[in-house]
C-alpha cells in the first residue's frame, strides 16, 4: 500500500472508527524497547512516554497533557525511531490529562479525498490546505510529489 492509499484509508477510517481506534491503538505501534521506568515527577513538556506492557506512546505537551500518535506513520513523520521514549509507571499515566490525538507532521504527507480529485497537505495547526496543481505539488515537494 503506498502512502497516498495509507492517507487516504486512515482519513476514511477515522471518521468511523474512533471507538475502535481508542481500543487498538496500542497494537498499531510497533513494540517499544522495555528501557528503565523513570519517575513520574521528572516528565517534562516535549518528553515522550509509554507505560509497561504496552507499545501505545504518548506526547507530553505543553499544557503537560498527553497526546497520543494514532499510528506509527504519524509517529515516524515526527520521530526518527522510539529511542527517546521514558517508561513510567501505569499509575503515574493518570498525571496527565489526555489532550488528543497527534496529526502527521505539517508538510510530511500528501493526501486525497475520497470523494475529490484534488491534493492536500496538513498545515501547522492540523489545516488542510489545497495544492493548486500539479506543479505547485512539484515546486513544492519535488518530483516525487505523487509518492507522498
Amino acid at each position: 500500500m503506498d502512502l497516498a492509499q495509507a492517507s487516504r484509508k486512515l482519513f476514511t477510517g477515522a471518521l468511523s472508527g474512533i471507538t475502535a481506534f481508542s481500543l487498538s491503538v496500542g497494537m498499531l505501534l510497533p513494540t517499544v524497547a522495555q528501557g528503565a521506568v523513570v519517575d513520574c515527577a521528572s516528565i517534562k513538556a516535549g518528553d515522550l512516554i509509554k507505560v509497561p506492557d504496552n507499545s501505545a506512546v504518548y506526547l507530553i505537551n505543553a499544557e503537560m497533557k498527553r497526546q497520543y500518535f494514532p499510528t506509527a506513520a504519524v509517529f515516524y513523520s515526527w520521530y526518527a525511531d522510539f529511542s527517546s521514549v521514558k517508561t513510567i509507571l501505569n499509575t503515574c499515566i493518570g498525571t496527565f490529562k489526555s489532550g488528543g490525538g497527534i496529526n502527521f507532521r505539517p508538510g510530511s504527507v500528501l493526501f486525497k479525498t475520497v470523494i475529490s480529485p484534488d491534493v492536500y497537505a496538513i498545515g501547522p495547526g492540523n489545516l488542510k490546505l489545497k495544492i493548486g496543481s500539479e506543479q505547485v505539488a512539484k515546486d513544492l515537494y519535488g518530483d516525487n510529489w505523487s509518492s507522498l
